[in-house]
């Protein structure tokens, strides 16, 4: 040993100062001297915590020749010793290191366990697979996930044993089978992700529905559909952007069907979940809607003509509207500017086109759509032209409903009112009053 080696080596062992400690330590790495392992090991069990990391930084600096003193280190009696030697050789790779990283994967304390974990995914070896899937289990969360990050780095050739974990009886397993095999992207994983989307808990199918986004392949659309029907909110929302990822028309009408009752299909399956609501999912129908239409925005024109067939529905056209312009739409019939301004609710220039407004809504009464009869009578209650009204209490009379007639019964025009009561009493029916009730006060069109 060099008188150089020496001096440093006292210095590493005796100097109470931590930047002689850090120095020494640096210079000692530099040399690459094997001679400086053990003193540096001693090192690992400082009590100043950057002393500690450097020591472990400077074993690295010293590579190979290190890795079997760190092996040792793993089973040393002090964590901090453990939990630093499982760093270094996770940063120096060595294949020596594989075997003894999988047996600290099952250290008592969850540093060690973490750190081997990363190791492991960095060393990049196939023996890991298994080991890193059963640590999916361990009890604590961290842990969890960096060996589902490991799996990651690992990569394809952790695909198949992944497949596998998504049928595992722990659920941690599965959800973080789900995870890891969305980050991979092996066309291999597709279908098994795609059933997993049916899978009993909530979480799994959420991280499947996820991962599947990330593959924007046609065969997961049926199944993503499938999950917009989810009772879990949450998953709705993830096959949504999955669907928007993918962009496939076969999604188009099931996402106007979500973005049409986004307000619905949330409130029915928000219990599920309550618990876990962060802020932005306590406003989760919006979130969902604002994402029903960017997905269709995606998916680009072929959007266009199933939008089109829902402008005529009262509640809803205009957030068809927006997503219309949001494609480049602009109407070009007189039937579509009718509905245009209608869904604007624009009554000024509904007034100044009178004539074409007349027609085209008379036109859409005589139609066997509800929802396009319910629009063009809220459209006339909003326009607000006292020629109107006779039509309307006809058609109340002849296709009238408990909704039309409430509204009627609200809409602030005394002849309407007395019709709706007259409906009511003769179709057994009680009506609600008040404002709430009337989707359109007349002539409030402006």
């Amino acid at each position: 040993m060099t008188g150089q080696t020496k001096s440093m080596l006292k210095t590493m062992c005796g100097s109470i100062t931590f930047l002689l400690l850090w120095n020494a330590a640096w210079a000692l790495g530099e040399s690459k001297d094997t001679r400086a392992v053990e003193p540096l090991i001693t090192a690992l069990k400082d009590k100043n915590e950057d002393v500690r990391r450097n020591a472990a930084d400077v074993l690295v600096k010293i590579g190979p020749r290190a890795v079997e003193p760190l092996i040792a280190a793993l089973k040393d009696a002090d964590e901090n010793v453990r939990e630093h030697a499982a760093k270094a050789l996770g940063e120096i790779k060595d294949t020596r290191a594989v075997e003894p990283l999988i047996t600290a994967l099952k250290d008592e304390n969850k540093e060690v366990r973490r750190h081997a974990a990363q190791a492991l995914g960095e060393s990049k070896d196939t023996r890991a697979v298994e080991p890193l899937i059963a640590a999916l289990k361990d009890e604590n969360g961290d842990v969890r996930r960096h060996a589902a990050e490991a799996l990651e780095d690992i990569g394809p050739r952790a695909v198949e044993l992944l497949i596998v974990a998504l049928k595992d009886e722990n659920k941690e397993v599965r959800r973080h089978a789900a995870q890891a095999l969305g980050e991979i992207k092996d066309p291999r994983a597709i279908e098994p992700l795609a059933a997993a989307l049916k899978d009993e808990n909530e979480d799994v199918r959420m991280r499947a529905a996820l991962a599947l986004s990330a593959f924007k392949d046609p065969r997961a659309v049926e199944p993503l559909i499938a999950a917009l029907k989810d009772t879990d909110g949450r998953v709705l929302w993830y096959a949504v952007r999955a669907l928007g990822e993918i962009k496939d028309p076969r999604a188009v009408k099931p996402l106007i069907a979500v973005l049409k009752n986004a307000y619905r299909v949330v409130e029915s399956a928000r219990s599920a979940w309550r618990p876990n609501l962060t802020n932005e999912l306590e406003n989760l129908n919006r979130v969902v809607e604002r994402d029903a239409a960017e997905a269709l925005v995606k998916i680009g024109t072929m959007a266009v003509e199933p939008l089109l067939e829902n402008l005529t529905d009262w509640n809803f056209n205009e957030s068809v509207t927006k997503v219309l312009f949001s494609l480049g739409w602009k109407p070009e019939s007189a039937k579509d500017k009718i509905h245009l301004l209608v869904a604007q609710r624009d009554g000024t220039r509904l007034r100044e086109s009178w004539e074409v407004t007349q027609k085209i809504l008379l036109k859409d009464i005589e139609t066997n759509v509800y929802c396009t009869i319910e629009n063009a009578l809220y459209a006339f209650i909003g326009i607000g032209k006292r020629e109107i009204i006779p039509v309307l209490i006809e058609k109340l009379n002849v296709k009238g409903s408990k909704t039309m007639a409430e509204a009627y019964l609200n809409c602030g025009n005394d002849e309407l009112n007395n019709a709706a009561r007259e409906w009511a009493s003769k179709n057994g029916y009680h009506i609600s009053t008040g404002s709430g009730a009337a989707p359109v006060g007349w002539g409030g069109m402006r």
